[in-house]
């Protein structure tokens, strides 16, 4: 999927404060990551752990104000090449949400609509 298309459809906002990931696998955390860039429909995660694109986890991302988000989400892409230069969290990875219930997803709507949590990215 185009990056740029992505971004243009779906509004990605950068936070302007740390927003944190927990990637799950059997209810245990496999990885541990940050935000770069969040749109409604999925997000860029700088994480300690190269994940393999294809594979699908299960993630809770906190954000400022105590709120979580859990879904499931699918890596799509990953910066896995730069791997052994990174520091413990720099890895770069890209996920599409997969599953998501109702009330999450508005609770994700009101976050990047509410103007507190960043600015679009441009292109």
């Amino acid at each position: 999927m185009d990056n740029d298309f992505v971004g243009r459809r779906t509004g990605r906002a950068v936070p302007t404060s740390s927003v944190t990931v927990a990637f799950l696998e059997d209810n245990a955390p496999i990885a541990y990551g940050i935000v770069r860039n969040l749109s409604e429909i999925g997000a860029c995660i700088m994480t300690n752990t190269v994940l393999r694109p294809g594979k699908s986890y299960e993630f809770r991302m906190s954000f400022f104000g105590d709120e979580i988000l859990e879904a499931l989400a699918t890596i799509v892409w990953s910066e896995s090449c730069h791997a052994e230069t990174a520091m413990s969290i720099e890895i770069p990875h890209g996920l599409e949400f997969d599953k998501i219930n109702a009330a999450h997803l508005d609770d994700l709507k009101r976050i990047l609509d509410s103007g507190q949590f960043g600015q679009p990215t441009e292109h």
